[in-house]
């Protein structure tokens, strides 16, 4: 194996979650990812519920997240062999497409988890890594902490808001100040939804307002950093 050395200086790595389950969060991500991936080497994972990627990528998955959990409980995170039977290409993007048996989300133990991450951070040449978390898996506030910038997804309304204000609530009860410090929120309009109704889907989100929403996030990233 390649030694990567000290991942944490050469890799970037971006988590997203949506306090109110926001149908645009995984569209959002995906549009990022699709966009970075045009100036770095980018992996797309989604670990969320029901993503429908079959349909939106008009693809027949034989192996997806599930099947390299299952490598990563065996043999931890050697990373020999493992990804090669899973990841997807879209693009300039790369993917692993999501379980397609929610329940093992919850079920896949925390240690399992760490692995996948050091997996990917440690042991690939991945330059950009976009974690989409669709529920809160074991261990989930320790793996949002080791994303070097967050992005919550919410809409503007008024139970959205108050799911934010419950989030942010249970990160600072926590102690997580400095997880509390990396989250961006993406706030939608209901009107927003609109991006769903265009085909082809991915394409018309990276070059429609949905594109503008994740090019402006990016640059106002960089201005604060």
């Amino acid at each position: 194996d390649k030694d990567y050395g000290n991942y944490e200086s050469q890799k970037e790595v971006i988590g997203l979650y949506s306090p109110s389950h926001s149908r645009l969060q995984t569209p959002f991500a995906l549009t990022l990812a699709r966009i970075l991936a045009e100036e770095k080497k980018t992996l797309y994972v989604n670990l969320g519920e029901w993503s429908g990627f079959e349909q939106w990528f008009h693809e027949e998955y034989h192996r997806d997240l599930a099947d390299l959990m299952y490598l990563i409980s065996c043999y931890g995170a050697d990373a020999k062999g493992i990804l090669e039977c899973v990841v997807h290409s879209a693009n300039r993007m790369e993917y692993i497409p999501p379980m397609r048996d929610a329940q093992l989300l919850c079920q896949t133990k925390e240690e399992d988890y760490q692995n996948l991450f050091r997996l990917l951070l440690e042991k690939t040449d991945y330059q950009l890594i976009v974690f989409d978390f669709g529920v809160m898996l074991p261990g989930f506030f320790s793996l949002l902490e080791q994303c070097s910038h967050i992005y919550g997804v919410v809409e503007q309304d008024v139970i959205a808001q108050s799911q934010r204000q419950q989030f942010e609530a249970s990160i600072m009860k926590a102690g997580l100040h400095t997880l509390a410090e990396k989250i961006e929120y993406i706030c939608f309009s209901g009107t927003d939804a609109r991006v769903w109704n265009s085909e082809p889907v991915l394409q018309q989100w990276i070059y429609g307002e949905l594109g503008d929403r994740v090019r402006t996030a990016r640059m106002v990233n960089y201005a604060a950093d």
